[in-house]
């Protein structure tokens, strides 16, 4: 997603969101053959390849925002799923949120906490959490929550800090008034529509150029498959966005050691297993400031505490062919580093060699470029 095309105007926000829903768009669709383990009303877990019973399991926490979990696995050559397991990691899971239903409006970020616990359960009890864009902030809340079921961690397009540095979207809630946020929450029907915040962003504008760009192939034939994509929206309960807009975006909760998750209040000195942060560093919705501020809140000893800057912006990040290719290398060698570590080992700080062409895992205090 880049920067909004029309004006952030909150006190518009109420007339923009809560009319009457528009019909939805479609699911998403996989470019990986997959097979559905678990599904509830809320989430669908999904499995690809077939995980080895000597591993950690790696669980990517697709976000729950405008977009679907096909973000993870768009098309051949952008895929996050199909690099990581072309990488020699087959066995992958997927949470997969749906979109809400009016039953669904009273949910909150308790109710997705449970969902990643429970998914976390399915796949053997602890894993290797790859959180992606708010999948990110969700998987660093919950590994805070229970530390002893997240053997490592990835951040990816994240945003963790929210007073770390400026965004259009933290400007944005933090100028509009709690009323305002209110009504949005509480109108269409308890829902956020996604088709309707789609429209105040450019990404419902693209053009086939801008989707090269997003996509960093100059001669993608992705057009349409990318339009399809756009238009898979979700809605979003009124309750659980509302408490994410004031508690991450307003309020910044969760760098504060404020943030409230199922019954205590977490500390991210308490996330200790082995941590990896990209960011995009024309990212607008989770600037690299905000990113990587993770590092020094968590308590992940500084070297095993690993970082990239690709530069790119935010959709990029999941679906561009060089960040596959280099940053999501570099991630996936940290993956197979801690894939057999035992509960309570971290990994060692370098993950040996790496594939012909691509760079090794590096610790943060190595990265200049913040």
């Amino acid at each position: 997603m880049s920067q909004p095309w029309l004006p952030w105007t909150p006190w518009l926000w109420p007339f923009a969101f809560s009319a009457p829903m528009e019909p939805k768009g479609i699911e998403s669709r996989w470019a990986t053959p997959n097979v559905v383990v678990t599904e509830t009303q809320s989430v669908r877990l999904r499995r690809f390849g077939a995980p080895e019973a000597s591993a950690e399991p790696i669980l990517i926490v697709a976000p729950y925002a405008i977009h679907g979990a096909g973000i993870v696995d768009f098309a051949e050559g952008h895929s996050l799923v199909a690099t990581l397991m072309a990488a020699g990691l087959p066995g992958l899971y997927v949470l997969e949120r749906r979109s809400a239903t009016p039953e669904m409006r009273f949910q909150t970020i308790d109710d997705s906490l449970a969902d990643l616990n429970v998914a976390v359960d399915d796949v053997g009890g602890r894993a290797q959490l790859v959180g992606v864009c708010q999948g990110g902030w969700l998987s660093l809340a919950y590994a805070a929550r229970f530390p002893r079921k997240a053997a490592s961690l990835v951040l990816a397009g994240a945003p963790v800090d929210t007073d770390a540095g400026p965004s259009g979207l933290v400007q944005a809630t933090r100028a509009a008034s709690p009323e305002a946020l209110q009504g949005l929450a509480s109108g269409g029907d308890g829902l956020i529509s996604g088709l309707r915040m789609l429209a105040f962003f450019e990404s419902a504008q693209i053009q086939e150029e801008d989707v090269g760009s997003i996509l960093q192939d100059p001669e993608t034939r992705l057009g349409d498959a990318y339009a399809e994509w756009n238009k898979a929206t979700l809605d979003l309960p009124g309750r659980y966005w509302l408490q994410s807009a004031e508690w991450l975006f307003r309020e910044n909760r969760l760098a504060r050691d404020a943030f409230a998750a199922l019954g205590r209040t977490i500390r991210l000195k308490d996330v200790t297993c082995p941590l990896f942060i990209l960011a995009g560093a024309d990212d607008p919705i989770a600037p690299p400031a905000q990113a990587f501020a993770a590092r020094k809140l968590v308590g992940t000893p500084a070297a095993h505490v690993h970082k990239a800057l690709a530069p790119c912006a935010h959709l990029s990040l999941f679906l561009g062919a060089q960040t596959l290719r280099t940053e999501w290398a570099e991630i996936a060698l940290f993956l197979g580093a801690g894939k057999a570590a035992k509960p309570g080992v971290s990994p060692p700080s370098g993950s040996g060699g790496s594939p012909s062409g691509r760079r090794s895992v590096r610790p943060a205090r190595k990265y200049a470029r913040e």
